[in-house]
């Protein structure tokens, strides 16, 4: 807490590997950088969020590891469906959930309001 009111907030930006659902390889790497990015959340001292494209929606079992650490906020944001994410503590609560248009990219960016719920 700094100034006795306000929270510290560290962000995290991830790509993770595409394409985990269908070689294993891929899962292989795909799991160790969920893995990575879930100690990488559960070892901040300031408030974090992580948020980018996961390449796996957020209820997937590519996600467990990350789940167990954190809450997913998404919206629909590519042709394949909710895989880019924010992630915030679990004792959070998210509002304006939306994936943005107009950024000529095949993934719509994802904008969450969060509130720490503690």
């Amino acid at each position: 807490m700094r100034g006795g009111g306000g929270f510290e907030w560290v962000v995290g930006v991830v790509h993770l590997t595409p394409s985990a659902r269908l070689y294993d390889l891929n899962r292989e790497l795909h799991n160790l950088q969920v893995r990575n990015s879930a100690e990488w959340f559960d070892t901040r001292v300031a408030e974090p969020i992580i948020m980018g494209d996961f390449n796996a929606e957020p209820g997937s079992n590519l996600m467990d590891a990350l789940r167990r650490v954190a809450k997913p906020y998404s919206a629909p944001s590519h042709a394949v469906g909710s895989i880019d994410h924010v992630w915030a503590e679990r004792d959070s609560e998210g509002s304006n959930v939306d994936a943005l248009s107009g950024y000529g990219s095949d993934h719509r960016p994802v904008r969450v309001r969060v509130a720490v719920t503690r």
